[in-house]
């Protein structure tokens, strides 16, 4: 039952995955190897505290915030902060069912994955969130990486990979599709694809120049991160203002900014190198 419930927060799985564990069901029940209890005290745990802060503190300062009349007031570097932390709270929305849905798929003993390098059992077969890696992403694409993990797969191996052409225009489109029809989404959606684009050309045309030097290389990663956290929460405002509306109300308010450098940036970078390289 704890499998398919897993269906209602989005998480994906191979019916292969889910058949060879029923199979090996009453072994992991009879013999507590690999032990998942380690794992499943850390994901209850994060969940309890993820928990606090949400009720304490995202219910209060939702991203519809943003387009209040006071936040609209205040002074540029307040608004960027308040979007910034907004958009944080926002994501345990994301955080806690995926982690609590890990926690039960775990406990009934689906998730093993095999060993890491150290002999560690790991348990994130079903993961569909990073939090470490996604927190700290100084990329686009590495934060997409690590956000609706198993769905990603999905939509990689069913969409993206079979696409002939326009694979990640087609990929977010399709995801506008099955969230629905409210504008809000194609703002997020269709400008996400337009900054993996210019991704593409950054990691190819200016990260090169820095990688040489380990102190540009720790700038780069510094500045990665900072323009990193502020594009998520530009992108999904939108997504969760849903209507028209609001969603123009809140881009005008930031003068398009993001969307001006990246149609800059697509102008001045080379074209070839916005390809992927699976086209």
């Amino acid at each position: 039952m704890s499998v398919f419930l897993s269906q209602f927060v989005d998480i994906f799985f191979v019916l292969t995955g889910y058949y060879s564990w029923k199979h090996h069901e009453k072994a992991f029940t009879e013999n507590l190897k690999p032990s998942v209890r380690k794992t499943l005290f850390k994901k209850i745990l994060m969940v309890i505290i993820m928990a606090i802060l949400f009720f304490k503190f995202s219910l209060s300062y939702p991203l519809s915030s943003n387009i209040d009349p006071k936040v609209l007031s205040s002074p540029i570097w307040y608004r960027i902060l308040h979007l910034h932390f907004t958009c944080e709270g926002q994501r345990l929305y994301y955080y806690i069912p995926w982690t609590l849905s890990d926690v039960v798929n775990n406990a009934s003993g689906f998730g093993f994955s095999g060993y890491d390098e150290k002999g560690e059992p790991k348990w994130d077969l079903l993961t569909n969130i990073n939090i470490l890696e996604l927190e700290t992403s100084t990329s686009m694409k590495h934060l997409i990486d690590n956000w609706h993990i198993q769905t990603n797969n999905w939509l990689r191996s069913v969409l993206f990979e079979r696409l002939p052409k326009g694979k990640t225009l087609g990929v977010f489109f399709i995801s506008c599709l099955w969230h629905g029809f409210y504008p809000g989404y194609y703002f997020s959606f269709v400008y996400s694809a337009l900054v993996i684009y210019v991704g593409r050309g950054i990691r190819r045309n200016i990260r090169p120049k820095f990688l040489h030097n380990k102190f540009l290389s720790f700038i780069y990663s510094i500045i990665g991160w900072v323009v990193t956290q502020l594009l998520i929460a530009y992108i999904v405002c939108p997504f969760f203002l849903l209507n028209f509306e609001s969603s123009i109300k809140f881009l005008n308010s930031f003068y398009w900014i993001g969307h001006i450098i990246i149609g800059f940036l697509m102008i001045i970078l080379p074209k070839q190198s916005f390809k992927s390289k699976f086209s």
